[in-house]
């Protein structure tokens, strides 16, 4: 059994395990971790916010030492967005209810170690904007948060976020995507943003912009085969010489409306899917609200089941990624200084420091072969409009 177990990990080319999904015994939604020098941590969204360290064990992974971040016990807070900057900092914005459902946003910087650094409200009680499932990035080049108003089309902006947690410009993106429930990330080494999403029932899609926020192009690709549904792409990362994303599908004969299992699609850096692959099997209305974070050859699939924190270790074939130190993408935990000038709030300069140690976050050997067996495998050519 154990042998045909682990010729079944070692046959795929991109990923050489994955595991079962491990509880980390924490109550709540938006599962967010991240790789740091000093280890993973991990967001723990809910009403209220905390993190925790994580830790690998010989059960699966655990959070450990959870602690609250910011206690505000009279606003119930709905949908978060968590990045880590550049510095080791991170940025966060929560969505609550004031005479709409998510009309309202506060936002947070935090330090290395998750404690306030500052606070305002992005905006209270707006009457044309929403800020559930919101898209944010923390970069080199941009720091802030998306949002879309109710309309359609909608009008979708980025707001940048000074060093105070302050709104300060805001840039409108194309209306196409809606930047709720979709997402946002860079590619620091090509310097281009990429602003994802995808309408009920339509492939998933693409705006490529540089760093000036210029568009360039767009991409559309069909994810899975009927009668699977792709949705809520959420985060997606460059793995040396590819993209990773994660995103969720679903039957539509399931019962429910947003659960689902959840998915990680690998494309080359012009958008062109290589494989998708299932990081759970449910095949029910289970998982939501899915994250990547990813240290070296170690990638974590983060999402929520029934108000429960999930977290899924994938183990990344290194050749097949392009994966040496140099190469790296977002598969490092750099540390940048940045120097945050607080008479010009929106003022920063990044200068890197060089590299840092990372975690291994390696279990027992033979949690890799208790895995999910990755027969699940597709190429299909994007299509650039």
């Amino acid at each position: 059994m154990l042998l045909l177990m682990s010729q079944l990990v070692l046959a795929q080319d991109w990923l050489l395990s994955v595991s079962e999904p491990y509880e980390i015994r924490s109550g709540g939604t938006f599962a967010r971790p991240f790789a740091t020098p000093q280890g993973w941590k991990i967001f723990l969204g809910a009403g209220n916010m905390r993190v925790a360290d994580l830790q690998p064990g010989p059960e699966g992974w655990l959070a450990e030492n959870i602690r609250p971040i910011v206690s505000m016990p009279e606003i119930h807070f709905n949908d978060h967005g968590v990045q880590r900057c550049p510095d080791g900092t991170y940025l966060h914005i929560a969505s609550t209810d004031t005479n709409q459902p998510n009309d309202t946003a506060y936002i947070w910087r935090y330090n290395e170690d998750m404690s306030v650094l500052s606070s305002s409200i992005l905006v209270k009680g707006s009457s044309d904007y929403q800020y559930n499932d919101p898209s944010i990035i923390c970069s080199s080049f941009a720091e802030g948060v998306a949002g879309s108003n109710r309309g359609q089309p909608p009008e979708n902006q980025f707001y940048f976020i000074n060093n105070l947690s302050e709104r300060s410009e805001t840039v409108a993106l194309a209306s196409y995507p809606r930047v709720n429930g979709g997402g946002i990330f860079v590619d620091e080494q090509e310097e281009k943003i990429f602003v994802m999403g995808m309408a009920h029932g339509n492939p998933f899609h693409v705006n490529v912009y540089d760093t000036d926020w210029v568009f360039q192009e767009e991409h559309e690709i069909d994810l899975l085969d009927a009668p699977m549904r792709a949705y809520w792409p959420q985060n997606g990362l460059r793995i040396g010489d590819y993209y990773t994303v994660v995103f969720m599908g679903r039957d539509d004969t399931w019962p429910g409306d947003d659960q689902g299992d959840v998915f990680l699609g690998i494309f080359d850096l012009n958008w062109s899917l290589q494989d998708v692959y299932p990081m759970t099997t449910y095949e029910a209305s289970a998982a939501m609200r899915p994250w990547i974070a990813c240290d070296r050859n170690t990638l974590l699939v983060a999402y929520d089941s029934f108000l429960e924190h999930m977290v899924v270790e994938v183990k990344l074939n290194e050749e097949a990624f392009g994966l040496y130190d140099g190469n790296m993408g977002d598969c490092l935990p750099t540390t940048k200084s940045i120097s945050r000038d607080t008479e010009n709030p929106g003022s920063t300069t990044v200068e890197v420091d060089g590299g840092c140690n990372h975690t291994d976050g390696s279990g027992p050997w033979w949690l890799a072969l208790l895995g999910i067996p990755l027969a699940f495998r597709r190429h299909r050519q994007s299509r650039s409009t």
